[in-house]
């Protein structure tokens, strides 16, 4: 007889754990990603898009993405926008479809943003070599659908402010300022903060813009309406790069360059810059995105 209740009691115990299953695979689709979730390139073999969970700690690969070089989220956090052999391309994140968006002729395109309202994604160009004689041309793009805004003399980024209708990024005439480009009117204002580097990240209220501070390896936090820097992180064995602030503003991601060993790594800080959790399945790393 213990033998029956034995089989009796391990089919339901098999049953129970298909069941169990079964919602486990019903109910991950729905569970909340934001605050959660982000996106970086990792190298294995090549740069790969790499999409991670840190309540987890665990990662897939995102499409097949050979040639990308920078990345950013949609608003709404289900579309990719990617930099792929100098074109902009978009992935839907849930089915990794791949659409072309812009391709254009001279220009190397890097580090595109799309603005907070979803109409525009900027996205920065450089004609030359880096290391020729020639000054290499440097130059900012807005794009909405087939129109194109070009900015001369940008230095290599350009950050939406929250309003959808500007962006900051530092001229390559007026280093040291960050300037203020409407795309409406296309007038330029120029603000004095004697910042030290780039990678600005803007909170959602506007008060606060995040900079990699390259003389001091570390990352600044300013406060624009009281002209005050409010924190400074700093680490002393890695160099902290690429911040990106999560949404709800309570968290920031930092590319972590090891000073000691040839890598990097990604930490999460809180906002008074203390290390709440690192990722370091990769060697290396770059641009770490949270989803919206």
């Amino acid at each position: 007889m213990w033998r029956l209740y034995a089989i009796i009691g391990g089919s339901i115990l098999l049953i129970l754990a298909g069941l169990i299953a079964i919602t486990i695979t019903w109910i991950a689709p729905h569970i909340p990603y934001r605050q959660y979730e982000m996106a970086f390139l990792a190298f294995v073999d090549e740069w790969r898009l790499v999409r991670y969970d840190i309540r987890h700690d665990a990662y897939i690969f995102l499409g097949n993405t050979p040639g990308i070089v920078s990345f950013d989220w949609s608003p709404d956090g289900q579309q990719l926008v990617l930099v792929i052999d100098n074109q902009l391309m978009t992935m839907d994140v849930e089915t990794g479809e791949i659409q072309l968006l812009y391709a254009g002729e001279d220009d190397d395109y890097f580090l595109p943003q799309w603005s907070p309202d979803g109409e525009y994604i900027a996205f920065f160009g450089s004609t030359g070599d880096m290391f020729d004689d020639i000054k290499p041309l440097r130059r900012g793009y807005i794009l909405r659908d087939e129109s194109l805004i070009e900015i001369p003399n940008v230095s290599h980024f350009l950050t939406w402010l929250p309003d959808s209708t500007h962006v900051a990024y530092v001229d390559e005439n007026l280093l040291g300022n960050i300037t203020v480009f409407n795309i409406e009117t296309q007038e330029k204002t120029t603000i004095s903060l004697a910042i030290t580097g780039g990678n600005l990240n803007w909170l959602s209220d506007g008060r606060l813009v995040f900079w990699q501070a390259f003389t001091t390896t570390g990352i600044e936090i300013y406060d624009l309406q009281r002209g005050v820097i409010l924190a400074f992180v700093t680490h002393p064995d890695y160099n902290y790069l690429s911040p990106n602030v999560l949404p709800d503003g309570d968290r920031i991601v930092v590319l972590a360059s090891d000073f000691r060993y040839d890598g990097s790594q990604l930490h999460i800080l809180d906002m008074d810059g203390n290390l709440r959790q690192r990722i370091t399945q990769f060697e290396y790393v770059a641009y770490p995105r949270w989803r919206p």
